[in-house]
C-alpha cells in the first residue's frame, strides 16, 4: 500500500485553518488511492476466443463506385466541374435521349463517391448502407436521391448496387445546422448485394486458423491452451504470435459451424502490454494495469515526486507539494497527481521525464 505524504500550503489549498476540511480531503485522497491500487487487482479480465480472435478467411470486403445525386435543390455541382456534364449526358442517352453535355446545366446534380462494406456471409438480395460523398463543388446533398450506381471490390467485379434517398443528417426546414457536414450523406439499407464472395475457412487437413485481433505471443499460447482445456484434447496449437492452428476433432466431423460455434465460447485471459495514454488537452489518464513506476525523484515546479523512499535528512521547504510512493503504480501517482490539481501540461511533462528517466516500465503514448 503506497503512503502518500502531502504538504500544501494555504495559499492555493486553505486547509490549514480548517483542520476538518484537511482531514476530509486526506481522507479523501487516501480512499481515492486505496481504490485506484486495487482495483487492477479485483479479478482477472476473462474474455472469450471470440473476442479476442477471428476465424481466417471470415472477412468484410470493401465497395467503391462513381455515380450521381439528383434531386438537389440548386446546390450540385457547378460548370466548373464538366465531368458530371458528361456523366448526366451518358446516362440520359442511355434512354434514347441525345444532346450535347455542353447543354446541361448540372445545378440539381452532383457527382458522387459511393462507398460500402461487404460483410462476410452476406447473400444475394441482402441490403446494405452506403456512404455518398461529392466530389465536384456541390454545396449540398440535402434532399438529393443517389442514381443507380454499381459498388466494386478490389477485383473491379460488382458486388452491389445502390440507389435511393441520401440522408445527410439535418431536418428538412432548410437551415443549415451549425457544424452540419452536407457534402456526405448515407444512403440508409440503399445498397443490395448482387453476388456473394466465398469464404473458404477449413483447409484440406481439417484445419482452421484463428488469428488474434491483437498479436501477443502471450495471448496466443494461451488461446491455444484454453481450447485444448475447452475440448479436453489437444487441438490447438500457437504458430507464432498472432496465429493459432485449430484442428477439427473427429466428434465433429461434418459440423464445422458447431465447432467454431463451441470454439468460440472458451473463456480465455489476454495478455496486454503495460502501456500509459495520455490525452495531453485534459489531463486525462488511461492506464494499463501493469504499468509501475521504478524508484526515481522528480522535481516539477513547485511539486516532488519521490517514487521508493528519500532522504529524510533532506530539508524540503514547507510550501512545496511533496509526493512519497513506495512501491508505486503508475495510477497511483497519476491520482495523487490529480488529487492536488495539477495542470494537464505538467501532468504531461511530469511523466515525460519519468519516461526519458527509464523509470516507467510502460509504453507511453499521446492523444
Amino acid at each position: 500500500m503506497a503512503i502518500l505524504k502531502k504538504i500544501m500550503d494555504k495559499a492555493r489549498f486553505r486547509t490549514r485553518a480548517n483542520p476538518v476540511s484537511r482531514n476530509l480531503q486526506k481522507w479523501s485522497l487516501s480512499l481515492f488511492l486505496a481504490l485506484a491500487v486495487a482495483a487492477p487487482a479485483l479479478a482477472q479480465q476473462i474474455a472469450r476466443v471470440k473476442d479476442v480472435a477471428y476465424v481466417r478467411g471470415v472477412r468484410s470486403n470493401q465497395l467503391v463506385g462513381y455515380g450521381l445525386v439528383a434531386g438537389l435543390n440548386g446546390t450540385g455541382d457547378g460548370r466548373r466541374v464538366p465531368f458530371t456534364r458528361q456523366m448526366l449526358a451518358n446516362m440520359v442517352n442511355q434512354f434514347g435521349v441525345t444532346f450535347d453535355s455542353v447543354q446541361l446545366r448540372a445545378e440539381n446534380v452532383a457527382a458522387v463517391m459511393v462507398t460500402a462494406e461487404l460483410p462476410p456471409y452476406a447473400k444475394e438480395g441482402a441490403k446494405l448502407d452506403a456512404t455518398v460523398s461529392a466530389i465536384g463543388d456541390a454545396e449540398s446533398l440535402q434532399g438529393g436521391t443517389l442514381l443507380l450506381t454499381a459498388l466494386r471490390a478490389g477485383n473491379n467485379e460488382v458486388y452491389a448496387v445502390a440507389q435511393g434517398p441520401v440522408s445527410v443528417g439535418t431536418p428538412s426546414t432548410g437551415r443549415r445546422m451549425r457544424g452540419a457536414h452536407l457534402t456526405t450523406g448515407l444512403a440508409v439499407q440503399g445498397a443490395i448485394v448482387e453476388k456473394e464472395v466465398p469464404s473458404t475457412i477449413v483447409g484440406e487437413t481439417d484445419t482452421l486458423t484463428i488469428c488474434l485481433r491483437r498479436a501477443d505471443f502471450t495471448t496466443a499460447m494461451r488461446t491455444a491452451d484454453a481450447i485444448n482445456l475447452h475440448f479436453h484434447q489437444k487441438v490447438a496449437e500457437a504458430v507464432d504470435g498472432g496465429s493459432i492452428a485449430v484442428k477439427i476433432p473427429q466428434s465433429y466431423t461434418g459440423d464445422t459451424i458447431g465447432f467454431i460455434s463451441e470454439m468460440e465460447l472458451a473463456p480465455v485471459e489476454p495478455d496486454t502490454l503495460a502501456k500509459v495514454v495520455i490525452n495531453e488537452r485534459t489531463g486525462t489518464i488511461v492506464v494499463g494495469k501493469d504499468a509501475v513506476i521504478t524508484p526515481v525523484a522528480v522535481s516539477h515546479g513547485d511539486i516532488r515526486i519521490f517514487v521508493g523512499g528519500r532522504d529524510e535528512a533532506a530539508a524540503l521547504p514547507d510550501e512545496l507539494h511533496v509526493l512519497e510512493l513506495y512501491g508505486a503504480k503508475v495510477g497511483e501517482v497519476a491520482s495523487a497527481l490529480n488529487a492536488i490539481g495539477v495542470r494537464p501540461e505538467d501532468l504531461v511533462a511530469i511523466f515525460e521525464a519519468i519516461d526519458r528517466a527509464g523509470a516507467l516500465q510502460a509504453t507511453l503514448e499521446f492523444m
